[in-house]
C-alpha cells in the first residue's frame, strides 16, 4: 500500500511568552534573520486563533500559544523538516529561560484507501466480541511506543471511512533545555532511516512529494 507524506512538524511543549515571540521576534530568534528581513504573517479571520509566521525563504511556519511552539513544514520532506528542527533549536537556545517539558518531531502519512492486509493488521482480538453485541466498527487504531535513542518513537496507525493514516512521533520528555536541544539536533538522515525502517516493516511504500513551486 502506498502512503503520501502529509503533515510534518516540530512541537516544543513549554510556557512560551507570546509577547516575545512576535513576528519580529520569531524572525530574529527562530529564523535568525537580520535587520530589514521581513516575514509573512497569516492572521486568522476569527481573531482568536494564533497567527502563523512564515520564513521568507524556507518553507516553514511558526505558531505559538502559551503551552506549545509549533513549527510546521509546509512541504513534508526531510530538508524542510531539518529547517523546522533548526528553528526549534534556535528557540531553545535564544529563550533558555522558558520552562519546557518535551520536544518532538512528527511525520504523518496518509492513504485514501486501506488494503486488506493492512486492515487485518489493525483488527484486535476483542473486535468479534464487540460486533457480536450489536456494534459496527467504523474505525480502527493501533499504537506502539518504541525506544529510540534517548526518547521514544511512537507509531500510530488509524483507519476509517476517510482512509489510512500513519503518524511517527519522535518524542523526548525532559525539563532540561539541553536535552531537548540535543533531540532537535538529531541528524535528519537518521530520522529518515528510522522512518523508512518502520514504513518498510509495515509493508508500506512512500509516494514521493511532488515539488509544485515552479508549476504553472
Amino acid at each position: 500500500m502506498t502512503v503520501q507524506p502529509t503533515e510534518w512538524n516540530v512541537v516544543i511543549v513549554g510556557r512560551w511568552n507570546r509577547a516575545i515571540l512576535t513576528p519580529g521576534g520569531i524572525g530574529k530568534r527562530l529564523f535568525g534573520l537580520g535587520e530589514g528581513k521581513l516575514v509573512e504573517v497569516a492572521v486568522p479571520l476569527d481573531g482568536v486563533s494564533p497567527y502563523l509566521v512564515k520564513h521568507p525563504e524556507q518553507q516553514i511556519l511558526v505558531m505559538t500559544d502559551e503551552s506549545r511552539l509549533l513549527i510546521q513544514a509546509a512541504k513534508p520532506d526531510y530538508e524542510t523538516l531539518s529547517h523546522a528542527m533548526a528553528a526549534g533549536f534556535n528557540a531553545l537556545s535564544n529563550l533558555p529561560e522558558t520552562p519546557v517539558t518535551a520536544a518532538g518531531f512528527n511525520l504523518s502519512f496518509a492513504s485514501k484507501e486501506v488494503d486488506p492486509e493492512m486492515a487485518s493488521l489493525l483488527v484486535c482480538g476483542s473486535e468479534t466480541a464487540i460486533v457480536d453485541v450489536g456494534f459496527n466498527v467504523v474505525g480502527r487504531s493501533l499504537s506502539r511506543s518504541l525506544q529510540y535513542e534517548g526518547g521514544r518513537l511512537n507509531v500510530t496507525m488509524v483507519s476509517g471511512d476517510e482512509g489510512f493514516n500513519l503518524t511517527l512521533n519522535f518524542h523526548r520528555g525532559s525539563e532540561r533545555v539541553d536535552d531537548l536541544k540535543t533531540w532537535l539536533q538529531t541528524p535528519v538522515s537518521q530520522v529518515e532511516e528510522a522512518a523508512n525502517k518502520v514504513v518498510r516493516a509495515l509493508g508500506l511504500d512512500i509516494q514521493e512529494v511532488r515539488d509544485d513551486t515552479n508549476a504553472g
